[in-house]
């Protein structure tokens, strides 16, 4: 939300309000019900939990507050449990953002590698005595339940990338080299490093 807030602010786009609410506090959702019914603004961003989006809703239907534009994040606006004849009179037409889905660099070597010669005991090459050579049509039942959500590494391979866009602007703005190193008396300022991720 700050990230969001410092941006809208350098666009120039008036934020009336910000409120903050867990689902274990009631008390300040009824706040921030209350902010909404006074407030000028019609749209409304909502960094919001599932949970907390849907308590939000509830609240919003009980009070019949309708009419405003929401733009959400993707932990709610792409949940289906959401979408009910009652949520629809204050989220028709929402808007949201959802993470790309990530190409995860050196999976397919790591499956068919990595993966593969070590859940079945097998050598794709046959190079290693002690090993059967890799069929092609191995049984995936035989490793049992899996259960991790492969969706999940998206976000770990968007913070990935995030760090290296960091590193290569700070690595171009320190002037580093191979063989010199990097320059350690330059001051680096924040928006320099903004500027110089590509």
């Amino acid at each position: 939300m700050a990230i969001f807030l410092s941006a809208a602010q350098e666009e120039g786009v008036c934020v009336e309000y910000t409120e903050k609410f867990d689902r274990a506090e009631p008390e300040k959702l009824l706040n921030v019900i209350e902010v909404i019914k006074k407030s000028t603004a019609q749209v409304i961003v909502g960094f919001l939990a599932h949970v907390e989006m849907n308590n939000l809703l509830e609240q919003l239907s009980v009070h019949n507050i309708t009419g405003r534009q929401f733009i959400g994040v993707e932990a709610w606006i792409t949940a289906d449990s959401l979408v009910t004849p009652t949520s629809f009179t204050v989220l028709g037409g929402a808007l949201g953002f959802a993470v790309e889905k990530a190409n995860i660099s050196g999976l397919e070597d790591f499956l068919a590698r990595g993966f593969w010669e070590t859940e079945f005991l097998c050598n794709e090459t046959n190079t290693e005595s002690s090993r059967k050579t890799c069929k092609e049509n191995q049984d995936l039942m035989e490793l049992g339940d899996n259960t991790e959500d492969v969706a999940e590494l998206r976000y770990s391979t968007n913070i990935y990338k995030a760090i290296y866009a960091v590193a290569h602007s700070l690595h171009s703005i320190l002037k580093c080299s191979d063989g010199e190193g990097c320059k350690k008396t330059v001051e680096v300022k924040p928006w320099e490093v903004r500027k110089n991720i590509v």
